[in-house]
């Protein structure tokens, strides 16, 4: 699984993230969380899954305590399948 991730809007210590999740492998596979360091965990209310050898777009929200950094990594979890990092600039 490779992502990208596009940055949307900042307010308020929330950032608003455009995630492409591209699954280079033959099977299903389903993201679900994200975490940021300092960032509330975003726990899925059901699995984003990506087809074997597909493409997904989610868009998610993260809300930080305190200021947004300018640059942070964020963890996506793939429960079986692992974890991934995507670093994110503003």
């Amino acid at each position: 699984m490779s992502a990208e991730v596009r940055v949307g809007r900042v307010k308020d210590g929330a950032v608003k993230l455009v995630l492409t999740l591209v699954n280079t492998a033959s099977t299903p596979t389903a993201l679900l969380s994200i975490t940021a360091k300092g960032a509330d965990p975003v726990v899925l209310p059901q699995p984003f899954e990506v087809a074997g050898f597909g493409t997904g777009e989610l868009k998610i929200t993260l809300v930080f305590q305190g200021e947004v950094p300018g640059r942070f990594t964020a963890m996506l979890d793939f429960g079986d399948h692992g974890h991934r990092s995507v670093t994110v600039t503003l």
